[in-house]
């Protein structure tokens, strides 16, 4: 008969091998558990209430182009949301704000393009114009149906700011574009000169907005080879009124605009291009700003600015523009795949202070000033600005206007100036871009980044000064 200890010492091993036992079982068992889960969860069975990291795409472009995540975006104005098509998705159904799919959904997808807003006769995307919805946060879910009965989700929660924009008409033939935003206009802090990417024996510094769902920013050096040194009009003392156009311009002029805003790098897309009140370098001066807009082809700019730094220094850069710069992958066009290059522009300023009214053509890469980086420069008109660089060529008979060149020692800033102020007409930009190549200014295997129209503000003598643009479109094949 043993003794008492030695059965409790060996009743405790048994109980402690059948605890061990019961734990590796339960290990086992936990281990498939959540290989099974991981499973389904990969096939996206049963997954409704789960919410996997957002694909939901967002594009400034009709055609979709450079799309970003839509997730944890701001966003205003016109947007194209999408889900990606991947293979064997079958179906996209869509909610706004309703994410447990409590009501009727928006819209549902039966095949690809899986537009959230609808996808036109053409192919391209329909608008979601956010100014329909009230400033502040939001939600878009979608419902991925696969072919193998699998289902997902995707939520993007994103940011409206619209800032008075007005919501554009179900029925308006306005498309949107970029860009994307996305959007990027380049933009420099220069002193006393006109060019966004000029300083006068300084280093510049650029900064891009990529479109309205995302920032890039890019720097780079330039140096005149020339100081520029800017008029007596701008030491004018302000006046107490406001500076309008002397001369109406051509074209329709905006009068009930479908977008406003004041803030720096606001963006609104409208028929592939942006528009875009670029305000790059108001640090340290007194600026203000609002850009309004019609249509690309129609927009108002109403800016006070002054010199009284006596600096020269372009404060802001509102524009037009259309993107070819991929600002997901950093790819342009080649330039050889635009034999036609041509823009037709009306324009008026208020005919006081310092400003140019100005292309802006970007060439291997936007705004990042190095290498063969170049930033083409046409003004059609000049207000007691001066040019970055020195004249390198005069008398320049291209497109029925005679230009004058200048140019930095670099070659990375190059200004057609015209000899006579135009309020509309018609540049041939191919013609000067081919003139820039033959004379070795410009790399004859050049990409495409960005083609920009607007103005170079430096001061409106510190009054309200009203810009109109009311004629500018562009062909490029």
């Amino acid at each position: 008969m043993e003794a008492p200890e030695a059965a409790r010492v060996k009743q405790v091993e048994a109980d402690g091998f059948a605890a061990h036992r019961l734990r590796r079982g339960l290990i086992a068992f936990c281990t498939s558990l959540a290989l099974v889960l991981g499973v389904l969860g990969v096939l996206g069975i049963g997954s409704a209430s789960a919410a996997p990291r957002s694909s939901l795409a967002m594009s400034l472009n009709p055609d979709r182009s450079n799309p970003t995540r839509l997730g944890s975006r701001t966003v205003q104005g016109k947007i194209y949301v999408f889900e990606r098509s991947r293979r064997g998705l079958k179906k996209v159904t869509f909610y706004l704000d309703d994410s447990w799919q409590s009501r009727t959904p928006v819209r549902t997808e039966v095949g690809p393009p899986f537009d959230f807003a609808g996808t036109a006769s053409d192919g391209s995307a329909k608008p979601f114009d956010t100014a329909k919805l009230a400033d502040g946060r939001h939600t878009i879910t979608a419902v991925l149906k696969w072919s193998h009965r699998a289902s997902s989700i995707r939520r993007a929660a994103f940011t409206v700011d619209n800032e008075g924009v007005t919501p554009t008409p179900t029925a308006s033939t306005t498309t949107a574009s970029a860009t994307a935003t996305n959007p990027p206009t380049s933009s420099t802090t220069s002193t006393g000169s006109t060019s966004p990417s000029a300083s006068s024996s300084s280093t510049a510094s650029h900064s891009v907005t990529a479109s309205a769902s995302s920032t890039a920013s890019h720097s780079a050096t330039a140096s005149t080879s020339q100081s520029a040194t800017a008029s007596s009009s701008a030491t004018v003392s302000p006046t107490a009124t406001t500076a309008t156009p002397t001369t109406p311009p051509a074209g329709a002029v905006c009068t009930n605009p479908a977008w406003r805003s004041s803030s720096n790098g606001a963006m609104y897309s409208d028929g592939g291009f942006i528009i875009h009140n670029n305000m790059w370098n108001t640090s340290g001066y007194r600026v203000s700003e609002t850009v309004e807009a019609c249509s690309y082809h129609s927009w108002n700019v109403i800016a006070t600015a002054d010199n009284s730094s006596g600096d020269g220094a372009v404060k802001t850069y509102p524009n037009v523009h259309k993107d070819y710069h991929n600002w997901s992958t950093g790819n342009e066009p080649p330039l050889s795949n635009y034999p036609i290059l041509s823009s037709s522009f009306a324009a008026a300023g208020p005919n006081t202070g310092i400003y140019n009214i100005a292309y802006d053509i970007w060439l291997n890469g936007v705004g990042n000033g190095g290498g063969s980086n170049r930033e083409v420069m046409i003004w059609t008109d000049n207000q007691a600005q001066r040019p970055a660089g020195s004249v390198v060529a005069t008398g320049l008979g291209i497109g029925g206007q005679t230009w004058t060149l200048w140019a930095t020692g670099d070659n990375h800033i190059l200004s057609f100036v015209a000899g006579k102020d135009m309020a509309a007409g018609t540049v041939n930009i191919r013609a000067m871009l081919d003139y820039l190549i033959s004379h070795g200014r410009v790399p004859a295997n050049s990409t495409l980044g960005q083609i920009d129209y607007g103005v170079e503000i430096v001061s409106t003598n510190g009054a309200p000064g009203t810009f109109r643009f009311t004629g500018f479109s562009l062909t490029d094949h």
